[in-house]
């Protein structure tokens, strides 16, 4: 039977004495900016700006608020001088000269590919910004399947249209997750149920960096994406809890090591650790990652 895990409650909202609300505008067009990752520094406090650039935080009264967001520079603000407009600088992108590649889309290779039976565990977010990425070694046989085209999750969402964003990046020097190879947010859209996505990267001409590659699935904490889950306990005077997750939940794969899979929160890349539930127990002896299936070509 799949288990839906939903961990890190917010139990520090306990301990929070206000809200802020703030827009995010682009410092160059003034537009507003969408799906703005933002946490305060050290607490398990964060939250996504919505399509209208616009979010709600809980926050405590001292401390620093940190805003990123694909191509823009990350701002940190502190949070007695946090205006209602918040302006972030777009990252200077420096043009590489690269060799030009007439795609033939005449081979592909598949890789990381899963069975659906093989996934018993769906993870979702419980309403801080959270990022979790998969490794995928780089071999010498993609140099002639250079290009990215595809990649399929495994998507389960008690909602019709909840969004998530995928982010590609290159691999560092202590094995993380790096600098972005794409600089924009791939957003997708899941379907109510239990579906494996198709994430279409066929137009971003996006080659498999030579360090390797991370792959990465971020929710995006936004009312939209908001659902009350209730869940059965072991209590004979409680039969049931509930509690606010952020859909879309992705699947996840049982392995025996993690250094292919990291997580991303309170601004940092960490090795992914064992799922454990509210006792303390683990779902499982092994790690977690993401069941990603990707699509080369040529």
């Amino acid at each position: 039977m799949r288990k839906i895990l939903a961990f890190n409650i917010l139990f520090s909202y306990s301990f929070c004495f206000g809200q802020i609300q703030s827009v995010v505008f682009d410092s160059i067009t003034k537009e507003k900016i969408p799906y703005v990752n933002i946490w305060s520094e050290n607490e398990n406090i964060g939250t996504t700006s919505n399509k209208n650039g616009e979010f709600l935080i809980d926050s405590l009264n001292s401390g620093f608020l940190i805003l990123s967001r694909l191509g823009y520079k990350e701002l940190r603000i502190n949070l007695i001088e946090l205006p209602t407009s918040i302006f972030l600088s777009p990252k200077a992108v420096g043009l590489k000269e690269l060799p030009i590649l007439e795609k033939k889309e005449t081979e592909q290779r598949i890789i990381g590919n899963f069975e659906n039976t093989n996934i018993e565990t769906f993870y979702a977010s419980t309403g801080t910004p959270e990022i979790k990425a998969r490794l995928f070694d780089y071999d010498s046989r993609f140099v002639n399947t250079p290009y990215l085209k595809k990649i399929i999750l495994p998507i389960y969402s008690h909602l019709p249209n909840s969004e998530f964003n995928i982010r590609l990046y290159s691999v560092g020097q202590n094995g993380e997750p790096c600098d972005p190879i794409y600089e924009k947010n791939v957003i997708g859209v899941a379907k109510k149920g239990i579906n494996n996505m198709e994430i279409d990267l066929t137009d971003l001409s996006l080659t498999f960096p030579k360090s390797g590659l991370f792959v990465g699935f971020e929710w995006l904490i936004v009312d939209e994406n908001q659902y009350k889950l209730s869940y059965p306990t072991n209590s004979s005077k409680t039969k049931a809890k509930s509690i606010i997750i952020y859909e879309p939940k992705v699947g996840i794969l049982s392995t025996s090591e993690n250094s292919h899979a990291w997580n991303y929160k309170k601004g940092k890349w960490r090795k992914e650790e064992k799922i454990y539930d509210n006792k303390g127990v683990p779902y499982y002896d092994d790690y977690g990652v993401l069941a990603i299936e990707l699509t080369l070509t040529n």
